[in-house]
């Protein structure tokens, strides 16, 4: 049985929270980073293990037993007074379903990439994806402790695979075992790790990376230019260019996901994951930055709390003892305890009782939903997976999400009702 907190504590109608999809091929270590940003934010005291089936995130017996994530899991954080959901997806094609409607959920995708491996089919089929639903996307380097990471090799597999404007704004010091800092190529500073708290110390960039630092440093510049007409002109003339010009058109370029910035991290040793959310308070999109979602009736949703309640559901589940789950993320408005919700796409009528906000395994009952937040429905059977929930004089139906055709087709239908009831079990 799944663990509920029960409050009775209003949420703030006018909360920015941000809702970040960790996206990868399996095995480039997602549920380890999201550990790593839960322990170094203060969501949690200690990392837990993948291979001990101890995580935030993987915590049906399902995916301890495999090892892998197998459900998309939303995991709460603050950092710097600043509110994130983190969504950690499977990385198997197998279980697309969950990597799409995650993505319909989020405002930015982080691509996590591993120093080791480099770029592989799960990679390309997450990042076209993620383009497609025009997420604000940054892309991560993982594992950089690990034997034989290459930061090198894996930045040109990306540059080479992944279609963009992307461009390093870190480079490494060390790799592998040697992996103690990184260089700040935005501000051109050089940090190193003092301990295992991911505490960084400002040195002198060393002699033996600073061709590579010129050279990245200069890449980083022209492709933060061509996102930028005025800063074009001055680059094209030779005319100087201020680091803050280059800081304010950086952060554009990124919300507006005309640049995707790549950085470094080792969620093993827990480094670079404070420079990684430091980046995400300025580099990650607010529900406020988003562009027109397509519909297919009605108006296009205003993302503010003051517009007409809109939401698309992007998970559906079962739960044995809290029957059925819709899972959502609110677009505009509010929706309170006792609402009546239109299902836009089906032309259905419904009241809501309860409304919840997840935390991994544990959810916890609030008495509104507002604009930017994700949400647990329960107990309502018509809404389904890429559904849209809004008010019912505010009739909207979004473009349903897109699925993959299917390799194969599979059902089971009982002869009787005893076997009705065996299946059931």
């Amino acid at each position: 049985m799944s663990d509920r907190a029960t409050s009775d504590r209003a949420t703030e109608s006018d909360q920015a929270i941000r809702n970040v999809a960790l996206l990868s091929h399996s095995g480039a270590g997602k549920t380890s980073l999201v550990e790593a940003l839960l322990v170094r934010s203060g969501a949690k005291p200690n990392m837990g293990s993948v291979e001990k089936g101890t995580t935030s995130a993987d915590y049906t017996p399902e995916e301890q037993g495999h090892h892998f994530s197998i459900y998309t899991s939303i995991l709460p954080l603050s950092w710097q007074g600043e509110s994130f959901n983190v969504l950690d997806t499977p990385g198997y094609a197998d279980f697309v379903g969950e990597i799409r409607g995650a993505q319909l959920a989020a405002d930015a995708a982080v691509v996590v990439v591993s120093a080791v491996a480099g770029v592989e089919v799960g990679t390309e089929r997450v990042w076209l994806s993620a383009s497609k639903r025009e997420l604000n996307t940054l892309c991560v380097i993982n594992q950089m402790d690990r034997p034989n990471a290459n930061f090198f090799r894996a930045m040109a597999d990306i540059e080479a695979t992944l279609e963009g404007n992307l461009a390093a704004i870190q480079l490494p010091l060390g790799q592998g075992d040697d992996f103690h800092g990184v260089v700040d190529l935005l501000h051109q500073k050089a940090y190193a790790w003092q301990d295992d708290n991911d505490v960084t110390t400002e040195v002198d960039i060393p002699e033996e990376v600073a061709g590579a630092t010129a050279e990245y440093r200069n890449r980083l510049v022209e492709a933060i230019v061509e996102t930028d007409d005025d800063l074009m002109d001055r680059y094209l003339n030779d005319e100087s260019i201020s680091d803050s010009d280059l800081h304010d058109a950086f952060y554009r370029a990124v919300r507006r996901n005309e640049l995707t910035p790549v950085l470094l991290t080792s969620a093993f040793q827990k480094r670079g994951i404070r420079l990684l959310l430091d980046f995400m308070l300025e580099g990650v999109r607010h529900n406020r930055d988003h562009r027109p979602l397509a519909i297919v009736s009605g108006e296009p949703p205003v993302f503010s709390k003051d517009a007409p309640f809109c939401a698309r559901v992007f998970r559906t589940s079962i739960d044995p003892y809290m029957g059925k789950e819709t899972m959502l993320r609110v677009l505009s408005g509010v929706l309170r305890a006792g609402d009546n919700l239109l299902d836009g796409s089906r032309g259905t009528e419904m009241r809501v009782s309860h409304l919840y906000v997840p935390n991994g395994k544990e959810m916890q009952e609030v008495s509104e939903l507002s604009a930017g937040m994700i949400g647990v429905l329960t107990k309502l059977e018509e809404p389904r997976t890429g559904d849209t929930l809004c008010a019912p004089d505010h009739p909207l139906a979004l473009t349903p999400m897109e699925l993959p055709p299917p390799v194969m087709a599979l059902a089971l239908t009982p002869d009787n009702r005893s076997d009705e009831d065996r299946l059931g079990d």
